[in-house]
């Protein structure tokens, strides 16, 4: 099972980190993807978005990331060489793009 984590989530990560994400993986449920919302201009609209791709993304592809884009433009995106856990595999870069946005 550890494998599979890995190569979903971390395969850029240390093995010390992903043992420690890991050990703390919980399921999900499933209901708050299945729920349909309803979101307007006035409310959801308004807020500016912005979006960080994983290029290296094992658990959202780039066609995912690209519809959910297109979906729900965002006012800036920005692109990290990365697995799903930028914040695990390269902190510093994830944070300089944040910081730049």
């Amino acid at each position: 099972m550890l494998d599979k984590v890995r190569d979903l989530f971390y395969h850029d990560c240390t093995d010390a980190d992903v043992a420690f994400a890991s050990a703390r993986l919980r399921p999900q449920a499933l209901a708050a993807l299945m729920t349909k919302v309803h979101l307007t201009e006035d409310r959801f609209g308004r807020i500016p978005r912005v979006y960080i791709e994983c290029t290296d993304d094992q658990a959202l592809s780039t066609e995912i990331q690209l519809d959910m884009i297109e979906k729900s433009p965002p006012v800036d995106v920005r692109r990290l060489h990365a697995s799903h856990s930028p914040f695990l595999s390269m902190p510093d870069k994830l944070a300089e793009a944040l910081s730049d946005l």
